[in-house]
C-alpha cells in the first residue's frame, strides 16, 4: 500500500504540511478586486478541468506510484474536476439519512473503501522579461 494508515492514528494530525497562513491570492500587479474576481490574477490557476482518473475498490489495490512524474496514464479514464465519481458511473452513491453505509468504529475504517487516483499535468509558462524576486 502506498499510503500509511495515519487516519487510524489519533496522535497524527498533520504530515508533511506547511504552517498555517493567511489566505490570499497573489498577483503580479495591484488588483483591488481580488476577493470578487480572484480568477483574474495572473498567478492563480483553477484546478477545474479534465483529469486522468482510475477507480479502485480499495486503497490497498493501488500498487503503482501513479503520482510520480512521467507515470504512464494511458489506461486511465478521464473525469471532470470538480465532480463526484459516482455521478460519472464509478461505484455507487453512499448517501443515507438513517445509518452509515459502513461499520462505525472510529478511528478505524473498513479496509475496502473505494478510492480514486487523479493525475493532471500543469504547464507553467515563464515570462523571461518579467522582474524576478526571490
Amino acid at each position: 500500500m502506498i499510503a500509511p494508515r495515519y487516519y487510524e492514528n489519533l496522535s497524527v494530525l498533520h504530515e508533511n504540511t506547511m504552517p498555517a497562513r493567511a489566505y490570499y491570492i497573489p498577483a503580479s500587479r495591484r488588483m483591488d478586486n481580488l476577493v470578487e474576481h480572484r480568477e483574474e490574477s495572473d498567478r492563480m490557476q483553477l484546478l477545474n478541468g479534465t483529469w486522468k482518473f482510475q477507480y479502485f475498490n480499495s486503497i490497498y489495490d493501488i500498487k503503482d506510484s501513479f503520482f510520480e512524474k512521467n507515470y504512464d496514464t494511458e489506461n486511465f479514464d478521464e473525469i471532470q474536476v470538480p465532480s463526484v465519481w459516482q455521478m460519472a458511473g464509478y461505484d455507487t452513491h453512499q448517501y443515507t439519512n438513517i445509518r452509515y453505509p459502513f461499520p462505525f468504529d472510529p478511528p478505524y475504517v473498513p479496509q475496502d473503501i473505494p478510492c480514486g487516483a487523479y493525475v493532471h499535468t500543469f504547464e507553467y509558462s515563464r515570462d523571461e522579461k518579467a522582474p524576478k524576486s526571490f
